[in-house]
């Protein structure tokens, strides 16, 4: 009975160390693909209509996450350019935000820009986030990733190093 426990134990620690690693691939249409950081998983209940969303565990209260937003306007040529109107619009609009400054980066191949900045949410806490901007054919997608600010500078090199892995499938 005792080894029948230990390998029952042994199976859930492997299971739960897998499921750890883990990544979430999303398809999006014939548009684009990308694999989330590791450690998240999909819940589009948890996020407004048209927006896809990956979540890690919860943690003090927060889960960190990576929001995928997807324009339809088909009227972006520039990544830099929506990334630098962003920061502006930001920086004099929006007050909860603070801390907000953007630099043009390749990721995969791709030109983007990225935005990093501090939210403090109504209830108080403090949020490390940062916008990743892609253009293709003329439509933009925006992954957003949130973090408590404590936490943003261990997960963020994740979510960094996930931006490669976005790819365009037309």
């Amino acid at each position: 009975m005792e080894g029948m426990l230990r390998t029952g134990m042994a199976l859930l620690v492997i299971f739960a160390s897998a499921l750890a690693c883990a990544q979430t691939k999303v398809v999006q249409g014939k548009f684009y693909e990308y694999t989330g950081p590791v450690g998240y998983v999909r819940d589009d209940s948890r996020v407004p209509s048209g927006r896809i969303g990956l979540f890690a565990p919860a943690k003090d209260g927060y889960r960190s996450n990576v929001m995928i937003s997807t324009s339809i306007a088909g009227t972006y040529e520039d990544p830099v350019k929506l990334g630098q109107d962003t920061v502006a619009f930001l920086k004099t609009s929006d007050k909860a935000v603070s801390k907000v400054f953007g630099q043009a980066q390749k990721a995969g191949g791709n030109q983007i820009y990225v935005i990093s900045s501090i939210r403090k949410l109504p209830n108080g806490m403090s949020i490390g986030q940062r916008q990743a901007i892609f253009i293709h054919k003329k439509q933009a997608v925006i992954l957003s990733f949130s973090a408590l600010s404590k936490d943003a500078d261990r997960l963020g090199p994740g979510f960094l190093k996930s931006l490669s892995t976005l790819r365009w499938l037309s």
